[in-house]
């Protein structure tokens, strides 16, 4: 453990406790967070913990559970590094459940600097109960900088609701631009849960229409908006479920105000007249979902696998009749009747010859002919 001077009278705030002496509770508060940043520690860990609980289902046998570690480094007042929990295990829960964890983290705190604190709480006492603070002025102040958690290795096994399992789960948050998060990266790999554990009693037919007694999936989220030249990229955003398939989108943004990410209720529109979209691209490669389910709805409908695709593919050309582009019309509609022949990718790409506003798009919505060859649109299929 470390400790640190700061600059603040403890021994006399504790003199004035001590002789009847009310502190206010700018003093109060103050000190409160003084304290706290008075100490830190760099590593502390209890390790092999081990509970027995009474048996409160009257199954003969307590119920225990046991920890390998929990743990905490590098805490101190500007950040707390990691606490960590790992190696949690009940094998024998109530009615035949069980939990294992192999780990979790909590960590790369940085919180927000101090100095701007110091201004803003004697304003806050002061207008207590006179006027409604501001939230997002509290926010860009309070929020830290940074924080990530994530888990590995869960498995769990719930009484008439399957198993549940995660390989691996995290997700980080970082800012340049209080209170909004300009860097944010999550994912996901080898989860699974029931198909019956599912809320919804549609998706649950569904996915059992397809054979499928769990639904299994990995997904990764990755996005960035860079101070310096103002682009904001969605880098990657992918699920992948087996037996379904794999869908990925791309995106990029230029001259996204900094504005937005420090007022976002009252920068919004602002950051729609100025941003510009530079372009996209969407995905989806088939995994089996896709002749499965035109199996399916034709068998429903009662008519021919081929004629029901044939009626998707005319669809698709009803739902383009008012871009009223014929060239374009013909791209697409062979690319969804490629696709449903014999499924492998469908790709659309948007790529501007040069950045369009954001504002020209929404403005375009009321006259979609345009659209195509604004964003330069393509859309392809692949095997």
């Amino acid at each position: 453990m470390t400790a640190t001077k700061r600059n603040f009278d403890f021994l006399g705030l504790l003199d004035g406790l001590f002789s009847g002496k009310k502190p206010t509770t700018e003093e109060f508060v103050t000190a409160a967070f003084q304290a706290y940043r008075s100490f830190g520690m760099s590593d502390a860990a209890i390790r092999d913990i081990e509970v027995a609980l009474p048996d409160m289902e009257g199954q003969g046998q307590p119920v225990t559970f046991s920890i390998g570690e929990i743990g905490l480094a590098d805490m101190s007042s500007d950040k707390i590094g990691e606490i960590r929990v790992s190696d949690m295990k009940a094998p024998s829960l109530p009615n035949g459940g069980s939990f294992s964890l192999g780990r979790a983290h909590l960590g790369n705190i940085e919180f927000a600097p101090y100095g701007p604190m110091t201004d803003l709480i004697p304003t806050l006492i002061k207008e207590a109960g006179k006027s409604k603070p501001d939230p997002m002025r509290i926010a860009r102040v309070f929020t830290p900088r940074s924080i990530s958690y994530g888990l590995e290795n869960l498995h769990v096994v719930a009484p008439d609701e399957g198993e549940i399992t995660i390989g691996k789960a995290e997700q980080a948050f970082s800012t340049t631009v209080a209170p909004i998060p300009t860097n944010i990266s999550t994912k996901t790999e080898n989860a699974s849960i029931p198909v019956d554990g599912l809320d919804n009693p549609q998706a649950i037919a569904f996915l059992k229409s397809l054979g499928l007694t769990n639904v299994t999936w990995s997904d990764e989220t990755r996005l960035h908006w860079d101070e310096n030249t103002l682009e904001l990229t969605l880098e990657k955003l992918m699920i992948d479920v087996q037996g379904i398939g794999r869908a990925e989108a791309t995106m990029k943004f230029a001259n996204v105000p900094k504005a937005l990410f420090e007022d976002p209720q009252t920068q919004a529109q602002i950051a729609l007249v100025s941003s510009a979209f530079v372009g996209a691209e969407i995905s989806f490669a088939d995994a089996g979902v896709t002749t499965k389910a035109v199996q399916k709805m034709a068998q429903d409908a009662g008519v021919p696998e081929e004629a029901f695709a044939q009626a998707l593919v005319a669809q698709a050309e009803a739902a383009l009749r008012p871009v009223n582009d014929p060239a374009f019309t013909k791209t697409v509609t062979d690319a969804v009747a490629d696709f449903l022949g014999d499924p492998g990718t469908l790709r659309v790409v948007l790529a501007p010859v040069k950045p369009v506003p954001v504002a020209q798009i929404v403005g375009s919505m009321v006259t979609p002919q345009v659209l195509p060859g604004l964003l330069n649109v393509q859309v392809t299929s692949s095997h």
